[in-house]
């Protein structure tokens, strides 16, 4: 069904006039098409082009914000270095401080000998008590040894075996049946 060379010739000499119209319209369309598409695509250039300009203003802005917070952080961290190397210093001063070294080494010494007079008192094994005696005897001659004012030397607590308080009884466990 298809038509021979000779005929579509002869088809094309009898429609000339009506082709070239046809092929004029054509290419004056896709000049068209290609003009609109030389607009657009100017146009989108222009608004990329204003919008890459917004958006490096933006990060221009956010980098000088940002420069901003940073020096703020610094200069505040260095106030807070300032002011805790000035706590630690006089806290560190507060307890090295003679007078408190003093009570604190007083403290501990009225401790341990509660704690080792409490030892003594307590209903316990024989060796439990003299090792609370060994310790007071240990403590007071490691820290009287080279101390002329220790209040261990001046002081002395006699715990008698049979001072124990009326009414104290010792616990026993019963099992339930």
């Amino acid at each position: 069904m298809g038509y021979s060379d000779e005929e579509i010739q002869k088809f094309v000499e009898e429609n000339r006039d009506i082709i070239e119209v046809l092929m004029a319209r054509r290419d004056a369309r896709d000049e068209a098409d290609a003009d609109d598409i030389k607009e657009k695509a100017g146009a989108r250039r222009s608004r990329l082009q204003e919008d890459m300009g917004r958006a490096r203003d933006r990060a221009d802005d956010t980098r000088y914000r940002l420069e901003e917070d940073i020096e703020w952080a610094r200069y505040r961290a260095d106030q807070n270095r300032e002011r805790m190397e000035g706590a630690f210093r006089e806290t560190y001063e507060a307890f090295t401080d003679p007078e408190v070294q003093k009570h604190f080494m007083t403290m501990g010494l009225n401790f341990i000998m509660g704690m080792s007079a409490f030892m003594r008192k307590m209903p316990g094994p024989d060796f439990v008590k003299e090792a609370a005696s060994d310790m007071e005897t240990s403590w007071k001659k490691a820290s009287c040894s080279s101390n002329t004012e220790c209040s261990a030397r001046k002081r002395k607590i006699d715990i008698e075996e049979d001072d124990k308080p009326e009414g104290i009884v010792p616990i026993t466990f019963e099992e339930d049946a």
